[in-house]
């Protein structure tokens, strides 16, 4: 009874043995694909990829007491590198958005004061046109934003341009009147 208990017992650990070290051949292979991913710049992708491998890290089974803590450590740091860059990339993009949503606002202030002051001349005209390539050459000021700088920027465009118009059709009647008198 002693022999078949312990020869049970010796195939269960054999058994079990074999089970860890595939576990942590499994648990190796993911953190392999995660320091793979981890140097990627496909940030929507790569993020939906790691999800999925943490997923299927979650479905391995135990690789013994000593392994599963420094595979984990393993697997981790790859994830939390790519985590930390993706976070850095965003924060940049942020840092940037707000530069040129502040370029922008400023060009949109002075597009309004130049729209709302009722000099149409040469000089003041080139203002605007400059203000145009310049608005033309900033970068993105974020999805929040930018739509609501681009309708004031087009608000303030169009009423100098409508303005000017009009200043110009006056002037051309009085200078018509002029010549008739």
């Amino acid at each position: 009874a002693q022999d078949t208990f312990f020869a049970k017992r010796n195939d269960d650990r054999k058994r079990r043995e074999t089970e860890r070290e595939k576990n942590k051949a499994a648990k190796k292979a993911l953190i392999s694909e995660a320091q793979s991913l981890s140097v990627s710049s496909d940030w929507k992708a790569t993020g939906e990829k790691l999800r999925d491998l943490m997923e299927r890290w979650k479905k391995v089974g135990h690789a013994g007491r000593m392994e599963d803590d420094a595979l984990w450590t393993e697997f981790n740091n790859a994830r939390q590198t790519f985590y930390r860059r993706r976070e850095e990339h965003f924060n940049e993009r942020e840092r940037e958005w707000s530069i040129n949503r502040q370029i922008k606002q400023e060009i949109v202030s002075e597009e309004n004061r130049i729209a709302n002051g009722g000099d149409f001349s040469r000089d003041t005209t080139e203002r605007m046109k400059n203000l145009d390539t310049r608005w033309k050459t900033t970068g993105h000021a974020g999805r929040s934003e930018e739509e609501r700088l681009w309708t004031e920027f087009k608000n303030a465009k169009d009423l100098f341009w409508a303005s000017k118009r009009s200043d110009n059709e006056l002037r051309s009647r009085e200078r018509h009147q002029r010549l008739n008198d």
